[in-house]
């Protein structure tokens, strides 16, 4: 009998891995599953479907706490996303809650002894403490996370800038045809998480004490709304036979791992938004695109400055593709949009560290003279830059990414993961 290992946060991450242990058990009765939740919605959902599970704070917490003595293992290597992310929290209480995981994963593996692990991303305390341990018990792990226009990653190396397609050497374009294209995927979502996601942030904003620590984020305060709705009613009006350039800065989520361990450069939205503009070409324009679930949350200061600035504005489009299509360059730290805007032909500076930082029409700001970058970014590409941007896309598409969303409501990634699972887990 094979044994898997999987771990999710939310409710929707509980049903993808069930239906990936579904699939599996089609193919071949040889395996069992055992998941772990990292939220209480996860756990709930489980119970309610049937899926062998444990609910990762309570179940840990049943251990008694133990010093890692004899291990010399600094457990303050496992909690720096979460301290860097909310410099406030009581680094000693996480510190326990590190060493409870340690102890609880470290039986877990030794008792369950799983045939292979896939996890939900590569950071935070549970799952950087359990590919370290998984290192040091030589078991296979694989790292999932969503992909953009509909697609998923499952990678050994990681998720994000550590994604093994971020070196270009392994990606092989020569079997792409020029008239390849990506192939289009839509599928209807499950939108029964909402109900079960409801219950985290009923806890997270009445009953706080019950939230685990690694949970805890920085509190946030929206921006004075006077202030606010000066900036959206003085946007740009746009080009109208100008020859101005149009640079399209998309913010991502602050909280978002990629803003903490993949942002070599800037550490805050506010700084990103000011070096941008600093380094504006002439007869260029910035506009600056909020997160939709952080509206009226970034800092103050870089309201202030957009508001006191001329050739800077807010973007008050009604979606993101509009957006992209109206600018002549598009800027991100890291996210995923600059992965959609290279897919629709727009060329993206890249301020960070992404796994898409490589490809053509990609211009990556490596902490020197973005000015220069900005402005290389607006060239017009050549027809070899263009052909190779298609062809790294396609593979990247129809190659390398899983078909199909983790949320799909009866979409095809659980299926090919399974087939994969048989296939190499035996």
């Amino acid at each position: 009998m094979k044994k898997i290992l999987t771990v999710g946060y939310y409710a929707d991450f509980s049903r993808f891995f069930n239906k990936i242990r579904l699939e599996t058990l089609n193919i071949s009765a040889d395996y069992t599953y055992f998941h772990i939740n990292l939220h209480l919605s996860g756990y709930l959902y489980s119970l309610a479907h049937g899926q062998r599970s444990v609910y990762l704070p309570v179940a840990s917490s049943k251990l008694q706490f133990e010093k890692n003595e004899g291990r010399n293992i600094d457990l303050n290597r496992f909690i720096q996303y979460h301290v860097t992310l909310n410099p406030d929290i009581d680094q000693t209480k996480l510190l326990q809650q590190a060493a409870k995981y340690f102890n609880y994963f470290e039986k877990l593996l030794n008792d369950y002894d799983p045939d292979l692990i896939i996890v939900s991303g590569d950071s935070r305390m549970p799952v950087e403490i359990l590919q370290f341990l998984a290192k040091t018990h030589s078991i296979k792990i694989l790292h999932f996370e969503q992909a953009p226009l509909g697609r998923t990653v499952l990678d050994s190396n990681g998720v994000n800038a550590n994604c093994s397609c971020r070196n270009l050497s392994t990606i092989d374009i020569n079997g792409i045809e020029d008239s390849d294209e990506i192939k289009p995927y839509k599928e209807i979502k499950w939108s029964g998480y909402k109900k079960y996601r409801l219950i985290d942030v009923l806890i997270e904003k009445f009953l706080p004490f019950l939230q685990p620590i690694e949970h805890v984020r920085p509190k946030r305060k929206t921006v004075e709304t006077e202030l606010y709705q000066r900036l959206r009613l003085s946007h740009f009006p746009g080009k109208e036979g100008s020859t101005q350039r149009v640079y399209l800065l998309v913010l991502q989520v602050p909280d978002d791992v990629n803003m903490i361990y993949h942002s070599p450069y800037f550490s805050n939205h506010y700084e990103i938004v000011k070096a941008v503009h600093h380094a504006l070409p002439d007869n260029s324009v910035l506009i600056v695109r909020e997160h939709p679930l952080y509206k009226q949350l970034y800092e103050p200061s870089l309201y202030s400055y957009i508001n006191d600035n001329e050739n800077i504005y807010f973007d008050c489009s009604k979606n993101l593709f509009d957006a992209m299509n109206s600018a002549d360059v598009v800027v991100v730290n890291n996210s995923t949009v600059g992965l959609e805007s290279i897919e629709i032909g727009k060329p993206v500076v890249i301020l960070g560290n992404a796994y898409y930082d490589q490809f053509p029409l990609c211009y990556k700001f490596n902490g020197d003279n973005l000015e220069k970058v900005l402005t290389d970014a607006a060239s017009e590409p050549t027809e070899d830059e263009l052909l190779r941007r298609k062809k790294c896309l396609v593979y990247l598409f129809n190659h390398y990414f899983i078909p199909g969303h983790f949320r799909d409501l009866n979409g095809p990634a659980p299926g090919f993961i399974a087939k994969w699972i048989c296939n190499n887990v035996h």
